[in-house]
């Protein structure tokens, strides 16, 4: 079934912050005996701005109390930390365009672990698409991923396979795609109307490749 789709890229779009940041602070908040694994944090981010490790190596260390956390303690950082940086014009946008009988996608890097919760909080949102972490053997998210970054091509990838899961297509020419990178041209492909996301100016705008 052919579907109008609105395809919204995650942080610094929905919300304005990275919520890789703000998860790294609540855990830590929540376990400050861990406060030291801020030195593998900042080493490992400078290993991968030079190139030398992937990026599933340095998530490892942002997530890494991950494994030290509950679900109500994911459900409270959702309440308590995503929900207050969710973009007021952006949010205005998503829910317009679910009021116009578009399916709403997720499409993030980050982990489906706490974003989950944007679709469970949020009625209008369809579908969250995001990278998954590996669980222990008593159902816990641990700090690995599961299959790859939910990044670029592979955001393409991912949607393409919730697409034919759900026997869906996207009516390109009018559907809509929501990003603030230009990592997302991929994403932006699969649509006719490309919208930037001026973080700067906090306004959406038609996206100039």
């Amino acid at each position: 079934m052919k579907r109008n789709f609105a395809i919204f890229d995650v942080d610094h779009t929905l919300i304005t912050r990275d919520s890789m940041f703000l998860f790294f602070w609540f855990s830590l908040k929540k376990k400050p005996q861990y406060v030291l694994n801020i030195i593998p944090v900042v080493w490992n981010t400078v290993l991968f701005k030079l190139g030398l490790i992937h990026v599933g190596e340095v998530k490892k260390y942002y997530f890494y109390l991950m494994k030290k956390l509950t679900e109500a303690d994911l459900e409270e950082f959702y309440d308590n930390k995503l929900s207050r940086f969710i973009c007021d014009h952006v949010r205005s946008e998503l829910i317009k365009k679910k009021e116009e009988g578009y399916h709403i996608l997720l499409v993030s890097a980050s982990p489906y672990a706490y974003l989950k919760y944007f679709e469970i909080k949020m009625p209008q949102i369809d579908k969250v698409i995001a990278t998954e972490l590996n669980v222990d053997t008593e159902g816990k998210y641990i700090n690995t991923m599961k299959g790859e970054n939910c990044s670029g091509e592979e955001k393409v990838r991912r949607i393409h396979q919730y697409l034919d899961e759900n026997h869906l297509s996207i009516h390109f020419e009018e559907s809509y795609a929501y990003s603030d990178s230009k990592t997302d041209k991929p994403m932006f492909q699969l649509v006719q109307h490309k919208k930037w996301i001026n973080k700067r100016l906090r306004r959406i705008e038609d996206f100039k490749a």
